[in-house]
């Protein structure tokens, strides 16, 4: 990285912040990354029910770390998923995830990838890379 190459950390304003041995979310210059997130409620309580109902959950989260920078899901330019169980869980993942964007715009470059296990005993993470504005 160059000397004139600036890394910003972005906390969310309301929430404390994590605790963990990295950032959330990295700004550098016109790009934002973001660490993993997975299917918990604001509480960081396991959300229930089916891997859709915590892509979503993963999503918000994205989404509301998004919001701190005034950007949103359709700034996203790269998304990567994790599945713990990919073979089981990968068409209903689709599902909820072509509910995510709309019909007429550029969707962000995805990867999507089976793995054995996953913090905390999820079965799903997303990381992501987002574009600022201007």
């Amino acid at each position: 990285m160059s000397a004139s190459t600036t890394r910003q950390v972005i906390e969310h304003p309301s929430k404390a912040p994590i605790t963990a041995i990295g950032s959330s979310v990295i700004v550098s210059g016109h790009l934002v990354f973001m660490a993993g997130a997975i299917g918990v409620d604001e509480a960081g309580n396991w959300v229930e029910g089916t891997v859709q109902d915590r892509a979503k959950a993963a999503f918000a989260r994205v989404a509301d770390r998004l919001s701190v920078l005034g950007l949103g899901l359709e700034d996203l330019l790269s998304v990567t998923i994790y599945l713990s169980k990919y073979e089981q869980d990968f068409a209903d993942f689709n599902e909820a995830y072509s509910t995510l964007f709309g019909v007429d715009v550029a969707k962000p470059c995805r990867t999507c990838v089976g793995v054995a296990a996953l913090p905390a005993g999820t079965d799903i993470e997303v990381t992501c890379v987002a574009a600022k504005r201007g």
